[in-house]
């Protein structure tokens, strides 16, 4: 889950990270708490951007969600995106290759393996590098994925503007999304402006397990409770808006009390 900022006044883009099995509060109607990812397992894009409005101090009304066949079709759109695949993930990379062609179950899409260095991966390629779980933490795929990002973001800008165009129709058949053609052809031209090295990246908890205890509840394990929700959402206000001084709503004040009742703070 990662929430992508357009800062048009000072040209950069902010990719934040939303670590899935943080425990939170859902709102109705689950009205209970639970880890963040099932807010949309209960109740789609709306709920759960109701679920990260609320525990975020933030007002996201826009989303875009991508399914693994739609990474792996639009990777191939744009004519496969260039990664820097380290030694250690190459192992797994290639597995995850290998068990996304035995679901395919066609040879014509039998795709080669990744070795390690900067190379031009396919779709399928790239969505394995993504969903590798054998290297690293859930912290350490969340930066793959927003590798995998970048990277396409990177690639879309060496395009020709009527080349843009033409994907944009075919891109929406891969998401699902309430952002209309035509505002997705505007956000394109405005993100096109922001040079890559204005794209930045932040992970919350930003200190990964450290910052967090595992729990278990309503038969789901693990759940990681925050050690500080109230600087938590300070740290992400003051990386998405520059807001060094936001001061946590009282809703925040309010989850924070009850799930340190419940389950106890962070050693």
């Amino acid at each position: 889950m990662k929430v992508i900022s357009l800062d048009t006044k000072d040209n950069r883009i902010v990719i934040t990270s939303l670590q899935r099995d943080m425990l939170v509060y859902t709102p109705a109607p689950v009205d209970d708490l639970d880890k963040l990812n099932h807010a949309y397992w209960n109740g789609g894009p709306e709920l759960a951007l109701k679920t990260i409005n609320y525990n975020f101090d933030l007002d996201i009304n826009r989303y875009v969600t991508v399914n693994f066949s739609g990474v792996e079709s639009i990777v191939d759109l744009v004519g496969g995106i260039e990664i820097d695949v380290l030694p250690a993930e190459v192992s797994g990379t290639n597995k995850w290759i290998a068990d996304l062609d035995d679901i395919a179950n066609k040879n014509e899409n039998t795709q080669k393996l990744v070795s390690s260095g900067l190379q031009v991966l396919t779709g399928r390629q790239a969505l394995a590098y993504m969903r590798n779980r054998d290297v690293g933490s859930d912290y350490e795929r969340m930066n793959r994925q927003t590798k995998v990002i970048k990277a396409l973001m990177e690639k879309v800008s060496t395009l020709q503007w009527s080349h843009i165009i033409s994907l944009v129709g075919e891109v929406l058949s891969y998401v699902e999304t309430n952002i209309d053609q035509g505002e997705m052809i505007q956000l394109g031209l405005e993100v096109l402006q922001v040079n890559a090295d204005n794209i930045e990246q932040y992970q919350f908890p930003a200190n990964g397990f450290e910052d967090t205890k595992s729990v278990s509840y309503n038969g789901y394990s693990p759940l990681y409770v925050h050690r500080s929700y109230q600087q938590m959402i300070k740290d992400l206000h003051a990386n998405i808006y520059q807001d060094e001084g936001y001061e946590p709503s009282s809703t925040i004040l309010d989850n924070e009390i009850k799930i340190y009742n419940q389950f106890g703070r962070v050693d």
